[in-house]
């Protein structure tokens, strides 16, 4: 989608002006089209660090699912930054 449409970064705008119902029928495509070309972080943590992770992520979070490691994640590196 990004070659297609020359850019870089592929806004929600972007595929409203191209392909006005694919948010609305194709959510899922939608959200694809927007994010392929986002970073991506893979990090292979040693078995102590990653026990104390989970540990951590359940004690704020109250358990431990892809969803709240996302969250955790991002609130680390959200607090890192600033």
């Amino acid at each position: 989608m990004s070659e297609f449409l020359g850019k870089s970064r592929v806004e929600e705008a972007d595929l409203d002006k191209y392909y006005p119902s694919l948010r609305k029928y194709f959510p899922m495509l939608a959200k694809f089209y927007t994010e392929n070309q986002r970073m991506r972080i893979i990090l292979p943590l040693d078995y102590d660090t990653a026990e104390k992770f989970k540990n951590a992520v359940a004690k704020k979070y109250g358990k431990v699912t892809p969803v709240t490691v996302h969250d955790a994640a991002l609130d680390a590196i959200k607090s890192w930054i600033s």
